[in-house]
């Protein structure tokens, strides 16, 4: 029997120029979406190396120590993988990633110009043509 090793990797968030939602300590949801998704990745690339570790001390193993459990479950885990291009999904995941910057930073910028015109609406009330009777009526 072969015994196969995990750990658990963690990620650090490093604040980014996008827009800030929700409950998740100045982490934009993008941020969130794309560390889970790399530590995913880091962690699969090492269960796949365990795994390779293990099949290759399998190809070296005398015949009546070969664990045909594990090369039974390794052939069912292959059989459920997808076949992926490598060069066409690295285009199609770089181009999804560009896309999704893109998506966020024009939401910044949308968010950035409401305040901007909430801003300028505000000061037009306030110090406009008429703003000279409101800002003795508000004590400006």
């Amino acid at each position: 029997m072969i015994l196969l090793c995990f750990r658990v990797l963690t990620c650090l968030l490093l604040p980014s120029q996008v827009t800030k939602q929700g409950p998740t300590d100045g982490a934009s949801t993008l941020e969130v979406q794309n560390t889970t998704l790399q530590t995913s990745l880091k962690i699969l690339h090492e269960k796949v190396g365990v795994i390779v570790g293990a099949l290759r001390a399998q190809q070296c193993a005398e015949p009546d120590r070969v664990d045909h459990q594990l090369l039974r479950r390794v052939r069912k885990i292959v059989k459920q993988l997808p076949a992926v291009d490598a060069g066409t999904f690295a285009q199609t995941h770089g181009a999804d990633t560009l896309d999704a910057l893109m998506g966020a930073y024009l939401s910044a910028a949308t968010q950035t110009t409401c305040a901007l015109t909430d801003a300028a609406v505000l000061y037009g009330l306030v110090f406009g043509d008429r703003g000279n009777e409101r800002s003795r009526r508000f004590n400006f």
